[in-house]
């Protein structure tokens, strides 16, 4: 690796001709630094060069011919809110300082002590921070629309179950019309693609169910490449370079091939008229200094992801809003923005990180480092076959716990036709009622994994602890990492995925009880 440091692009803005004269020359004998250097002698001049040019950093008087003081720094802090801003200054004013520093600036030095060590320090420190600070606040944006987007990928998930639950009813009735029939086939492959939109959702908010077991990356990706040459047509050619005997990681394989789709998705709609897909697979150390040098990337033993496309490049513009929800550079229609968010979701999702290198022009290539397994894990994997009928329960009763009353409703007369006798409780507190006064007859209860009024796992724990043969069957959006998880209380086999069909909900019963 070349010991050559990055150049620095630096904006000074500056009046006095032997000011920055001094500065340049100062620049010049930093060792630490190379600096490419613009100089302006006016603040709309600085703001013009701002709003047409990328900049690593600015330093700046704030005594100019058209601007001066405190107003100076927050009309260069407003022009471009991301690049920092040193005060080079001949006044020596405490409060002028710790105003500057409120405003925005970085640093706020007297010229008197500008030496080329003490200024390439504080440009280098600066711009640390900055980068600090721009990766915090990316960060609690992204959990906020997580958060939003998990919420509501789970509301919608209660509709979807309801709406596949009445297109069975309607496909399996005898009595339906040839065009009520198709009429129903339509609305469940519409209901079909808004599922998989929130598991998008759900997997960028890191909320989606899963199902982790040791995977082999270059297996995944080899088993992939028919299946991902039918998806991106002839145009694009797909080259494999898959290392072999790579260390194992803990995955979701559904999610990881949606990784990978998703990806070479993106790179096909980068390459407009055709060209060359590459997929490789290897394993990757980093210890903590290089780690460092890399935005949500830590120490460890990692298998690598590389795609890699010749298409048109990203601006660098839009590289801070790469993984960002609904943001997409298509035209309108032609794409969610929710490619690459998914992807970010379900790589955090599995403690991994993602390094992007993009050039306009020259193509894109994509990252994405998983850690290594070090430990065996087992996974139970319900198999998701037909059950030949479902398992009587006598004078027994099932407990649905679901504040959804349109969900619950449907749930209840589906298991009532079955023969099931069902108590209906929408809120923690009613399902405690119910057990108090039923506790003896109750033989299964199904709930949400979101409960009002009282928490899933205090729930399922009550009902676990005062009756140690209680079944117990979750119904969830979110990942199996969650609160009520933890306790030991759900595992693949007394879990089911919203949104499910009636058959699908019936097949877990029957799972659980023989």
């Amino acid at each position: 690796m070349s010991s050559t440091p990055q150049p620095i692009d630096i904006l000074l803005v500056e009046d006095s001709t032997t000011d920055a004269l001094l500065v340049e020359d100062v620049l010049t004998q930093e060792r630490q630094i190379t600096a490419r250097v613009v100089t302006v002698n006016r603040l709309q001049a600085a703001l013009a060069h701002l709003a047409s040019q990328k900049f690593d950093i600015v330093l700046t008087d704030l005594g100019l011919p058209d601007s001066s003081g405190i107003a100076t720094l927050r009309s260069l802090h407003g022009a471009r809110p991301g690049v920092p801003i040193i005060v080079l200054t001949s006044l020596s004013d405490d409060q002028t300082g710790i105003a500057a520093v409120q405003a925005g600036a970085q640093d706020y030095l007297t010229k008197d002590l500008v030496r080329p060590q003490f200024l390439g320090r504080s440009i280098l420190h600066a711009i640390e921070r900055s980068h600090l600070q721009s990766q915090l606040q990316r960060s609690q944006q992204m959990l906020a629309v997580g958060q939003l987007a998990g919420g509501i990928a789970h509301e919608f998930n209660n509709l979807l179950t309801v709406f596949f639950a009445n297109v069975d009813m309607l496909q399996t009735g005898a009595d339906q019309s040839p065009d009520t029939q198709t009429a129903a086939r339509e609305i469940g492959l519409a209901a079909q693609r808004a599922a998989t939109l929130t598991r998008q959702l759900l997997a960028f908010s890191r909320r989606q169910s899963m199902v982790s077991r040791q995977l082999d990356l270059s297996t995944i990706v080899g088993d992939m490449h028919r299946t991902l040459g039918g998806m991106l047509g002839d145009s694009v050619q797909i080259d494999l370079h898959l290392s072999l005997n790579l260390p194992l990681f803990l995955g979701d394989v559904g999610m990881i091939e949606q990784v990978i789709v998703n990806l070479a998705m993106n790179a096909r709609d980068a390459m407009a008229g055709g060209g060359r897909l590459t997929i490789a697979t290897d394993a990757a150390t980093f210890d903590e200094a290089t780690a460092r040098r890399y935005p949500e990337a830590y120490a460890g033993d990692f298998v690598k992801l590389t795609v890699a496309d010749v298409g048109c490049g990203i601006p660098s513009a839009d590289m801070a809003q790469l993984f960002e929800p609904f943001f997409t550079t298509k035209e309108v229609g032609k794409g969610t923005g929710l490619g690459l968010a998914t992807v970010y979701g379900i790589v955090r999702e599995h403690l991994g990180w993602l390094r992007v290198d993009s050039e306009v022009g020259k193509g894109s290539q994509f990252e994405v480092f998983l850690p290594v397994c070090r430990a065996t894990l087992e996974v139970e994997n319900p198999d998701g076959a037909s059950a030949p009928g479902l398992p009587e329960l006598g004078s027994l009763f099932v407990l649905m716990v679901e504040e959804d009353v349109q969900l619950r409703t449907m749930m209840t007369t589906i298991l009532r036709k079955q023969g099931y006798r069902v108590l209906e409780a929408a809120t923690g507190l009613e399902a405690l009622g119910l057990w108090t006064r039923n506790r003896d007859q109750i033989a299964l209860v199904i709930m949400d994994t979101v409960v009002a009024g009282v928490s899933t796992r205090e729930l399922a724990q009550t009902f676990a602890n005062e009756r140690p043969g209680i079944h117990l069957l979750f119904a969830t959006s979110y990942s199996q990492d969650s609160e009520f998880a933890m306790n030991g209380l759900a595992s693949g086999r007394n879990l089911i995925a919203k949104p499910y069909r009636p058959a699908d909900l019936l097949n877990a019963i029957s799972r659980l009880l023989r």
